[in-house]
């Protein structure tokens, strides 16, 4: 996760997971000569407690002698304008956050403090919205962009063990208490309930899972990107594939290379389940040589033998379209 050396964004919200996360790699930077910098995003959603959260996280850095940058407010537009809740509004702003601290203090990485609690609880609602195999990997310890999450395999219990034995202190925010709210409703109810009727070690199961998914796709992944350079090719609007050659493909390399292919047109993959690549599949194997498919921003055309990728706002600027 980290070299010698290394300048480190450290994401710090307040609350128990962070904080824990913050003093561990503070006390790591002398003997890694690491250069950490405290990352604070104060959305002013809950008032005077959102002030109090960065108050907290300044007072913090204080302490520990570091530098911190705050994103307060939402000055900053979403990329994804199609993000619905209020949720994943958020988030997409704190990546924004992260991405410019990347870029503009030479962050080498950004450390988040999700625990194996976070990823348990990632890949059943994953799974329950529908996600395919490559949705169940969860949260990658290290990503390309620079994300890494130290915590990732120790539970949201063990972190708060561990800070109340270390004398930490921390905010609770509790908004994460409203079960209006389908995520916290599946931590405070769901697991719980599943983990006392079914498993014990229901969350190390979960985890577990998603990291036997990661490593299945950290093999297909050179392989899908060989296909990829190979059957994609950029157009005005989007991505082209041939359709022969994608339906000569075993359907776990259609999938993924499909997926691939959403990916690189959207820039992401957020709201994009099985169900979706499948409707795509469906229209290359159709015997009508035109169809269509309308995804969360992105339109897919099937024209005979090839096949469209397209954003939909680009099309709807095409006054031709």
């Amino acid at each position: 996760m980290l070299a010698r050396g290394d300048r480190v964004g450290v994401a710090v919200s307040g609350g128990a997971d962070s904080v824990v996360l913050l003093h561990l790699l503070h006390s790591l930077a002398s003997q890694l000569e690491l250069g950490l910098t405290v990352l604070h995003v104060n959305h002013r959603w809950r008032g005077t407690e959102s002030d109090g959260d960065q108050e907290f996280v300044e007072q913090l850095a204080q302490v520990l002698g570091l530098p911190i940058l705050c994103h307060v407010g939402q000055p900053l537009v979403p990329e994804n304008k199609e993000a619905g809740n209020k949720e994943e509004r958020a988030r997409l702003v704190r990546q924004r956050f992260f991405r410019q601290c990347q870029a503009e203090y030479s962050l080498r990485r950004i450390a988040l403090g999700h625990t194996k609690s976070d990823q348990a609880e990632t890949v059943l609602f994953r799974f329950l919205r529908g996600s395919g195999l490559a949705g169940l990997a969860g949260m990658s310890p290290v990503t390309a962009s620079g994300l890494i999450r130290p915590l990732l395999t120790i539970s949201r219990e063990q972190v708060r063990a561990y800070a109340s034995a270390n004398g930490f202190v921390w905010r609770e925010d509790l908004t994460n208490l409203n079960q209006g709210l389908r995520r916290n409703r599946l931590r405070l109810t769901t697991l719980p309930e599943l983990t006392r009727t079914f498993n014990p070690n229901l969350q190390s199961v979960l985890a577990g899972s998603a990291a036997l998914a990661g490593s299945e796709e950290s093999y297909w992944r050179p392989r899908i990107e060989k296909l990829f350079r190979r059957l994609a090719v950029p157009s005005s609007y989007g991505l082209t594939l041939s359709v022969p050659g994608l339906n000569r493909l075993h359907p776990a390399s259609q999938r993924r290379l499909l997926r691939r292919a959403i990916g690189e047109v959207r820039g992401h993959l957020r709201s994009i389940d099985l169900l979706h690549v499948e409707a795509i599949r469906e229209i290359c194997y159709s015997q009508h040589g035109h169809d269509r498919v309308i995804l969360p921003g992105l339109d897919a055309f099937r024209f005979f033998s090839t096949l469209l990728l397209a954003q939909a706002e680009r099309l709807r600027q095409d006054r031709n379209y």
